[in-house]
C-alpha cells in the first residue's frame, strides 16, 4: 500500500506508547557517512567553533542529517547544506552552505538565518529550469506551529532566494504536463481561512501562483495533500482535513486544468459537488487519501455504513467493518474501486471479493493473531463455512506445527504473514492464489 497509509498507521501505534522526554537531536552527533562530510565539518571549523554549535536534523522527507548533499547545477560537484543553532547564544537556527571544489577542498558560499526552531523539510525540485535544481527549506516554530517555506536558485556559485511563504503542508509533483514540477501548497490567508495555491514557472520566468482555491470554511487542521491522476493528461490534488463541526475527516479534489484549480468535491453551495463533498466525510484519522494499488488513481478511504453481517461472540472488539476505496469518476459521481478488510494493528488488508460481500464475515482472534474468515448462513445469521484464514507469526516466537499447512504471504520486519485455505464446498470458496493477490501489506 502507499507509503501515506502505512505512515499514518504506524503513527496510530506508537502515539500508544509511552513518551520519551529527551530531546533526541542532543543524543546524536552527525553520522559520518562519508569523507565528504568529514571534509565539509572541518570546512566549517574555519567560519565557527563546532563546540559552541548544535547540528539541526529536518524532522521530515527524505534528507534526515543536518548535513544535506546534493549537485543543485549538474556540474559534477556537490553543494552541502548544514543545518544547526548556537549553544552559547541559544539564537534562531541558522543554515551554512558550501561548495565543492574540483580539488576536493570546500568554500563557503551563503550563510543566513531561518525562521523557527526546526528544520521541518528539505526538498529538491526543477521548478525553473530542467538543467538546475531548486532548494525548497520549510522551517517550524515548535512553540507556535507555524511554517515558512523558503525557496531558492542556484546558479554560478551563487544561492538567491526566490519565493517565501508561510504553509501547512505542500508536495511537489508534476501537475502540469511537461519536464518542470510545480508546488501544490496549503497555508491560511489573514482570516485563517485556508486556502490552495499551485506555484509553478510563470510565462515570465519567474516562480509564482499559477491557481489558487478555497478549501472549506469548516476546516481547522488540514491532513495530508495528494496528487492523483484523474484522467489522460489530467491530474488532481486531493486534500485531507479536520472539520470543526463534527471533527469528521473530510476530502475535496481540485482538477489541475492549464494552471487553474477546478473544484470537483468541496465544500461549495453547489449542490452537487457539496453531496459528493459529504460522501467523503469519516471519523477515523488513519483514513487519508492514497494511491492504493500505485497506478497513480488516488482513492479515499470511508468505513461501510454496516458491520460485516452474522452474529459473532466479539463483544471486546468493536465490530469490523469493510473500508471502501472510492474514486471520482468524472461523470460526477463517487464510485467504490475497492473493498477490504483492514487489520491496522498487524499492518496488512485483504480485498473482499465482490461475491462476498454481504455474505462473509470475520472472527478476530488476538490472541493468537489469527483472522478466520466465514461464509454467513442467510437464515440463521451465524458463522457457517470457513473460507480461510490469516495469521500473524513472529520469527522469534513459538512456530507450532500448523504452519506447514499455511501459504506465505509476506514478511515484515521480525513478522511473518500466512494464510490458510481450509477444505470447503461452499460456492464462495476462493483459490489459494486468490488469497495471495488480494493480501496487501499496509
Amino acid at each position: 500500500m502507499a507509503r501515506k497509509l502505512a505512515m499514518v498507521l504506524c503513527l496510530a501505534l506508537l502515539s500508544a506508547c509511552a513518551p520519551i522526554d529527551m530531546n533526541i537531536a542532543e543524543l546524536l552527533s552527525p553520522p559520518r557517512i562519508n569523507v565528504r562530510q568529514t571534509q565539509v565539518e572541518q570546512a566549517l571549523g574555519a567560519h565557527i567553533s563546532l563546540d559552541s554549535i548544535q547540528f539541526q536534523y529536518p524532522r521530515e522527507g527524505d534528507y534526515r542529517s543536518p548535513f544535506v548533499f546534493s549537485d543543485m547545477d549538474g556540474d559534477g560537484l556537490m553543494e552541502a547544506i548544514v543545518f544547526y543553532t548556537s549553544i552559547e547564544s541559544g539564537g534562531g537556527i541558522r543554515v551554512k552552505v558550501l561548495r565543492e571544489e574540483a580539488d576536493g577542498h570546500w568554500t563557503l558560499i551563503d550563510d543566513r538565518s531561518g525562521f523557527g526552531d526546526r528544520v521541518h523539510v528539505v526538498r529538491f525540485s526543477n521548478l525553473l529550469s530542467a538543467d538546475s535544481q531548486n532548494l525548497l527549506i520549510g522551517w517550524e516554530n515548535g512553540a507556535t506551529g507555524l511554517r515558512r517555506l523558503d525557496v531558492f536558485s542556484y546558479r554560478d556559485g551563487r544561492l538567491s532566494a526566490l519565493y517565501q511563504t508561510y504553509y501547512t503542508v505542500f508536495d511537489i509533483e508534476r501537475y502540469e504536463a511537461g519536464v518542470l514540477e510545480q508546488i501544490a501548497l496549503v497555508r491560511q490567508d489573514v482570516t485563517g481561512a485556508y486556502q490552495l495555491n499551485l506555484l509553478g514557472r510563470t510565462l515570465d520566468g519567474r516562480l509564482s501562483v499559477l491557481g489558487d482555491a478555497a478549501l472549506s470554511g469548516d476546516i481547522y487542521r488540514v491532513l495530508n495533500l495528494t496528487k492523483g491522476v484523474m484522467r489522460e493528461n489530467s491530474n488532481g490534488i486531493f486534500v485531507d482535513a479536520r472539520r470543526f463541526t463534527d471533527h469528521q475527516i473530510s476530502t475535496e479534489i481540485f482538477e489541475v486544468i492549464d494552471g487553474r484549480l477546478v473544484p470537483l468535491v468541496a465544500d461549495l453551495e453547489r449542490e452537487v459537488i457539496n453531496r459528493l463533498y459529504r460522501q467523503t466525510l469519516r471519523s477515523d484519522a488513519s483514513l487519508l487519501s492514497l494511491d492504493l494499488r500505485g497506478d497513480g488513481r488516488v482513492v479515499i478511504p470511508i468505513h461501510d455504513e454496516e458491520p460485516l453481517p452474522g452474529l459473532v461472540a466479539e463483544a471486546e472488539l468493536e465490530p469490523l467493518r469493510l473500508t471502501l476505496f472510492i474514486y471520482y469518476n468524472h461523470a460526477g459521481f463517487l464510485e467504490v474501486a475497492d473493498r477490504a478488510v483492514v487489520n491496522a494493528d498487524a499492518g496488512y488488508l485483504f480485498f473482499f471479493p465482490e461475491s462476498w460481500v454481504g455474505r462473509v464475515t470475520v472472527e478476530r482472534r488476538p490472541e493468537t493473531g489469527v483472522w478466520h474468515f466465514f461464509e454467513v448462513n442467510p437464515f440463521t445469521n451465524l458463522p457457517s463455512a470457513e473460507l480461510m484464514r490469516i495469521r500473524v507469526h513472529s520469527i522469534r516466537g513459538y512456530q507450532d506445527q500448523y504452519i506447514g499447512d499455511y501459504v506465505h504471504l509476506a514478511d515484515r520486519g521480525l513478522l511473518q504473514y500466512y494464510g490458510f485455505i481450509p477444505n470447503t464446498t461452499s460456492e464462495l470458496a476462493i483459490s489459494r492464489q486468490e488469497m495471495i493477490d488480494n493480501f496487501m501489506l499496509l
